[in-house]
């Protein structure tokens, strides 16, 4: 049965805080406790910037604490309770704030304090330099906390890469797995995971941005007519969006845009309007077009599904909705920025290169799965794709670290595919002349 979102909100229990500035009042208290590899609470750092910081904390309802943000000489710092959000039957809750007036090269520290003011939880943030040279990126997909030993080792692994900014692009959650299909049943999934993986608990916050796949937005294979996408639409955007900033747009649905680095990342929507005969919906495809032959520095075009992966003959754009990928292609053919592709989903990583005549310039698709999800060993092999780079694909679990080389005005990056092992399973440096 279908569901509005009006009627999911009324559910959630979501109560608006209303930006309640938290001003600078003098000196903050001692420190009182250390923050260790694993924090009391599950946080969030989202969108961030030069000058500002999005935090997400899940916690229990029933909770009396407060929120401090202190920099390196301990002195308060303003930020803004934006929202509570709740679930009926559950008694965890999301608040959600946005820390102000950063400056770039500052260590913030973000605390969770009792009642008598004493710190439960510390972690530090730092302001994210949008105009570094050599910046590193990861992109993953595919979590599934079920696989318990992978989750631990995998996100160990990816806190070492220490990366400047994590993108995940698709299933961020196995919400189709013991849920009951309710709202509750959802909300219960979320905040599970939240819960389980440890990035959210490492004493470093790191920036992290995300759109859905399947997994997060559904059911397996799911498209547009999924009767309870309004409510997950909420509830996705609940857990991992912002509201726009300079260099941060929102576009339909879970698609959203972001400047950084000199470059243009695109985390796309390959789920809600998708049909039989569109993957992106045609209104979604316009207004990407449209921003794309509007950009003239290199594009990130991410996305959940493959674009390339025909070959594999199930959820990839080229195999599901062949004549809509050829007329999308076409239309990348008229955009002047070079495009680089991005994807995960298929339980496996691998780097393809796409022949010039798709776009009248060579490019690659960079996929990236899984971080802890179910595999096989050598399932990349069990069909061969003619695009894929000699030795440039691995089953195991890991992420991709794409290290953007801004030292000339050439499109030039290296991938290197990692996991929990001190060799990475294959690194290639790539360039893209349009």
């Amino acid at each position: 049965m279908s569901q509005s979102r009006r009627d999911f909100l009324k559910q959630t229990g979501i109560i608006s805080a209303g930006l309640l500035v938290l001003p600078v009042a003098g000196q903050a208290q001692a420190d009182l406790f250390a923050a260790t590899a694993s924090g009391t609470f599950a946080i969030h750092q989202g969108l961030t910037l030069e000058d500002l910081t999005y935090i997400s904390v899940l916690r229990q309802i029933a909770d009396e604490i407060s929120f401090e943000v202190v920099d390196s000489r301990n002195r308060l710092q303003k930020f803004l309770l934006l929202s509570e959000h709740r679930m009926e039957g559950s008694n965890l809750q999301l608040d959600k704030l946005k820390v102000i007036n950063l400056r770039l090269g500052e260590t913030y520290r973000f605390r969770i304090l009792d009642s008598k003011k004493r710190v439960l939880d510390e972690r530090f943030f730092k302001a994210l330099d949008t105009n570094k040279k050599m910046p590193k990126i990861v992109v993953a997909s595919c979590m599934n906390e079920f696989f318990k030993s992978a989750c631990v080792k995998m996100w160990a692994s990816l806190k070492e890469a220490n990366p400047d900014v994590v993108f995940l692009i698709g299933d961020t959650c196995y919400a189709d797995l013991k849920n009951d299909g309710t709202p509750l049943g959802y909300w219960q999934r979320y905040t599970k995971v939240r819960n389980s993986i440890g990035i959210f608990r490492h004493k470093n916050l790191t920036p992290i941005l995300a759109a859905w796949d399947d997994h997060d937005y559904a059911v397996d294979g799911a498209d547009g007519s999924f009767l309870q996408k309004q409510f997950t639409l909420e509830l996705f955007s609940t857990f991992w969006l912002h509201p726009e900033e300079r260099n941060y747009r929102r576009g339909l649905g879970v698609s959203q845009d972001i400047t950084l680095f000199g470059q243009k990342f695109y985390l796309t929507d390959c789920r809600y309007y998708r049909s039989d005969d569109s993957h992106f919906g045609d209104e979604q495809e316009e207004k990407l077009i449209a921003d794309l032959q509007n950009d003239t520095k290199p594009i990130w075009l991410m996305n959940g599904s493959q674009f390339f992966g025909g070959y594999l003959k199930e959820d990839a754009f080229e195999y599901k909705q062949p004549k809509n990928f050829k007329e999308f292609c076409k239309k990348l053919k008229s955009v002047d920025a070079p495009v680089c592709f991005v994807s995960g989903d298929i339980h496996y990583s691998e780097l393809m290169e796409i022949d010039p005549e798709v776009l009248g310039y060579k490019t690659f698709e960079i996929t990236s799965s899984s971080i802890h999800s179910l595999t096989f060993l050598q399932l990349h092999n069990f069909k061969k794709n003619p695009r894929r780079i000699k030795k440039c694909a691995t089953s195991k679990h890991n992420f991709n670290v794409i290290t953007i080389d801004n030292s000339s005005d050439q499109f030039k990056f290296n991938v290197s595919c990692q996991g929990d092992e001190r060799k990475p399973y294959y690194q290639k440096s790539l360039e893209i002349v349009r």
